[in-house]
């Protein structure tokens, strides 16, 4: 509006939502005016009360759902979360046949067969899927949504399920998820955690104006119990419980009328009396009666009733161990919420003990008994009584630890009954005590070594009681050193199982003696105060005085080997002076090694001077700690000074190898390594052909005929030495043969050759028959007369030698043969044949006589057979 001056004035109305869902008008033209914003304007009719579903207080701030339609969307309204922070929002929807009745994620079952799943995870986050008929897949189908998170948080999704789209029944269930767990649910007659059976059913969206009518709702009240005493206090017979009952109607927009609160009482209890408000009618809370139906008036939203209701236990509660009340509250039949409330009861009487059940025994005159009562899980111990024989009962001083005070009679037996109530008056059985009267007093007598030592040793004994036999020892005292001195208490006598002998023990406190004697005594005391006389005295020898040690380290570093057991080089490494009045036992040094191990081990003491040359059992090198002890004649033990000790290696001097070749082909060869100095030593052998070894003498077969050199290193921590030694490996020699050239003609040369079946490395030498000598496998001699030699060779190498003999025959050369006989001859007489030579030796003769015969020699005799002419 502007005036005539200008002025203008400018006036807002609305918003105003112009939608069409009347069913007056065709369901293809229906259509809403809702802001996809997610602010739920409700005071501007966005969204009407008949599209209102429900409200959940169940999450402690109310969460309201909101379902409508057009014809072409279904929408739905949120109130009460923002998302991410609260949890996330997760609606199911069933729009056509098929679909799934399994959740999203979780074991829950749907109360129908959904097609469709919306999450809202954050504020603009969201996701549609749609069940493919095997799982939960993302929806292509266009939908949106918006979140405000003003007025509490509210959210509007937009879906395209609208009423000309879906033919069927539309269903709705929607779920607000924190932590994983359920905390709103609609509809909310669904419990929390199941089972959900319920949901929004729409069965013709076309014909359906409210979307709100007839379907499922919940009011949401809230029960609280207690009681006085509560429910961790025990009850007894006859005893009071008074519970406290409210309900808080939790809605913000329903009265809770029409509601009834019943109670029930278990056996051995009955209600009496209801304060804060009117039972009606009064029949229903009838006194004495272990149910009452209490209706309640109306309960406006967000208030709360309250009242009380006073209930009796029975007198006698044998046989029930508890009382329980079971609270319910409904509407119309419905169970809202229940609950119970639970007392152990008290239907136990205490019991009662001696404090000593075995001092059955009493002196005449006044005496006091003492004892105990315990109630258990009862209530507790109210008073104590005593029965004395003869007498009545009377109430004594104590309950949980009580006394008796009585005037016992002479008489040989004394007998009393005592029994325990609680505070629930429940009275024990009386427990009747047999007491023996007691004049006659106990013996006892101690058991003391002859030397005591330490700071606190134990003195122990035994003690009898004549009357009754075995009875009760309660005490036994000690007196040391002088009768004047005090009588000292040792700790309580205990019974020796299958006797009638009571153990004691004193724990004394020795005092500083160093080998004095103190003289001990004892006595006892029995169950009715009867003390025995004082036994003899004992002396024991007391030492609690340590021996004195004084010790120096003259040597701080030694070599290992100079100690080692058997060695004889080594010398003392700590030496000192002891003494000590009782005198002394031993000194040892306990000998810590590096590698964890120790051992005690004795020093020489002569008169009081010591040392200590330790042994060491093997060669470990590094510190050594060496800890001093001195024992005297009474056991006790000084522990000295402690010292360090470095053990070290000696150096590695003057290493040699050797072996016991030359050695044959396929024999062990063994060589040995030694060292004139050095401990801890380890030998690496390089054996020369290819092959390695270790320690100081090593066995080794070599593949081949040859000469090695084996070279060996010696190493301990402080150095490494190394050297040689050539082994010599040879094939064993065999079948040696000899042979030569001859005959040989004086003056001529012979050839003698040697030869070996196996050998290697071999020499020859020739002894050759006429004082002369050669080497070698074949040599050549002229020999220097006519003869028959017989030539010896030997064949020898580094692992044997054989021998053989070959026979040389030198002769001198045939010259100038004449022949010659004494015929002409008779016939039938002997014709002599006589051969000669001008030069020749070692000759043989062979005649053919020309008459077919034959003969040898220089001269032979023949007749020959017809007279002839024959050469001969």
């Amino acid at each position: 509006m502007i005036d005539g001056a200008g002025n203008s004035e400018t006036s807002h109305f609305g918003p105003w939502y112009v939608g069409n869902t009347d069913l007056s008008t065709v369901c293809s033209a229906r259509g809403q005016a809702i802001t996809l914003d997610g602010f739920l304007d409700v005071a501007n009719n966005e969204w009407t009360t008949s599209e209102f579903l429900d409200d959940d207080e169940r999450a402690g701030q109310a969460r309201m759902l909101y379902a409508t339609w057009d014809a072409d969307h279904f929408y739905i309204g949120w109130q009460g979360a923002r998302w991410q922070i609260d949890g996330e929002l997760i609606a199911y929807l069933d729009t056509q046949t098929g679909g799934s009745t399994s959740a999203l994620s979780g074991a829950i079952t749907l109360p129908f067969a959904a097609d469709y799943a919306i999450v809202i995870e954050d504020e603009i986050t969201g996701t549609l899927y749609e069940y493919d008929g095997s799982q939960w897949i993302t929806s292509s189908l266009p939908w949106e949504f918006a979140h405000d998170s003003n007025n509490g948080g509210g959210t509007e999704i937009r879906l395209p399920f609208g009423a000309q789209v879906v033919s069927g029944a539309v269903q709705l269930l929607a779920l607000e998820l924190s932590d994983g767990a359920p905390i709103a649910l609609f509809p909310t007659t669904n419990a929390l955690t199941g089972p959900w059976n319920a949901a929004y059913i729409w069965s013709d969206l076309c014909a359906t104006d409210d979307p709100g009518d007839g379907q499922p709702t919940a009011l949401n009240a809230t029960l609280n119990t207690g009681s006085v005493p509560g429910t961790k206090a025990l009850v007894g017979p006859g005893s009071f419980i008074e519970y406290g009952i409210s309900i808080t109607n939790n809605e913000t927009n329903q009265t809770l009328s029409s509601a009834q609160v019943n109670l029930t009482a278990a056996t051995g209890l009955s209600f009496e009396s209801i304060t804060g408000i009117t039972c009606s009618p009064a029949a229903a809370c009838t006194a004495g009666e272990n149910t009452w139906t209490i209706n309640l008036p109306d309960v406006d939203p967000a208030e709360t009733a309250q009242f009380s209701v006073t209930a009796r236990l029975v007198a006698d509660l044998t046989g029930i161990p508890q009382i329980s009340t079971g609270i319910e509250l409904e509407q119309a039949g419905s169970p809202l919420a229940t609950a119970t409330r639970t007392h152990a009861t008290d239907s136990t009487a205490p019991t009662i003990a001696l404090e000593d059940p075995a001092t059955l025994s009493l002196q005449p005159g006044l005496q006091r008994i003492v004892g105990s009562a315990d109630d258990g899980t009862g209530i507790g111990v109210a008073a104590v009584q005593v029965r004395p024989e003869g007498g009545t009962w009377q109430t004594i001083t104590g309950t949980v630890l009580w006394e008796a005070v009585l005037n016992v009679p002479q008489v040989s037996t004394y007998s009393i009954d005592v029994r325990a109530l609680d505070a629930f008056d429940n009275t024990g059985t009386p427990v009747r005590y047999d007491f023996t009267v007691d004049t006659i007093s106990p013996t006892v007598s101690i058991t003391l070594p002859a030397t005591l030592r330490g700071g606190l040793v134990r003195l122990l004994g035994t003690a009898t009681d004549p009357l009754p036999l075995g009875g009760a020892i309660t005490d036994v005292e000690v007196q040391l050193g002088l009768e004047t001195n005090e009588w000292l208490p040792a700790e309580t006598p205990t019974l020796i199982a299958g006797t009638t002998n009571y153990r004691w023990s004193f724990l004394w406190d020795l005092p500083p003696i160093d080998g004095d004697e103190v003289p001990v005594r004892v006595r006892a005391t029995d169950a009715a105060g009867n003390i025995s006389l004082p036994t003899a005295w004992i002396s024991t020898t007391v030492d609690t005085v340590f021996p004195v040690v004084t010790s120096t380290q003259p040597i701080t570093t030694v070599f290992v080997s100079d100690y080692l057991a058997g060695s004889v080089e080594g010398t003392p490494v700590i030496s000192g002076t002891v003494s000590d009045g009782y005198g002394v036992a031993a000194v040892q040094v306990e000998v810590f090694a590096p590698n964890g191990t120790s051992v005690v081990q004795s020093a020489q003491v002569v008169s009081n001077t010591w040392q200590f040359i330790p042994v060491l059992e093997e060669a470990v090198l590094g510190n050594f700690r060496l800890q001093v002890l001195v024992e005297d004649r009474a056991g006790n033990v000084t522990v000295g000074e402690a010292y360090e000790l470095q053990v070290i290696e000696r150096p590695l001097s003057t290493l040699q190898a050797t072996n016991d070749g030359p050695t044959a082909l396929g024999a062990t060869t063994t060589l040995t390594a030694s060292l004139a100095t050095g401990s801890n030593v380890t030998y690496a052998w390089s054996l020369g052909d290819g092959t390695t070894a270790t320690g100081a003498t090593v066995s080794h077969t070599y593949p081949a005929v040859g000469i090695y050199t084996a070279i060996v290193t010696a190493t301990n921590s402080v150095g490494t030495v190394s050297t040689t030694t050539t082994v010599i490996v040879d094939e064993t020699v065999s079948t040696l043969q000899a042979t030569n050239d001859g005959p040989t003609a004086l003056g001529a040369t012979t050839t003698l050759t040697a030869s070996l079946a196996t050998g290697s490395n071999t020499s020859y030498t020739w002894s050759l028959g006429d004082g002369t000598t050669a080497t070698g496998a074949t040599v050549s001699h002229t020999y220097p007369a006519v003869g028959i030699y017989t030539a010896i060779v030997t064949a020898t190498n580094s692992v044997g030698t054989v021998s053989t003999t070959t026979t040389v025959v030198v002769d001198e050369a045939i010259a100038g043969l004449q022949l010659a006989n004494d015929g002409p001859t008779a016939l039938g007489a002997t014709t002599t044949l006589t051969a000669s030579l001008a030069t020749g030796s070692n000759v043989t003769y062979a005649w053919s006589l020309g008459d077919g015969t034959t003969a040898t020699g220089a001269t032979v005799s023949h007749t020959y057979p017809a007279v002839g002419i024959y050469t001969a």
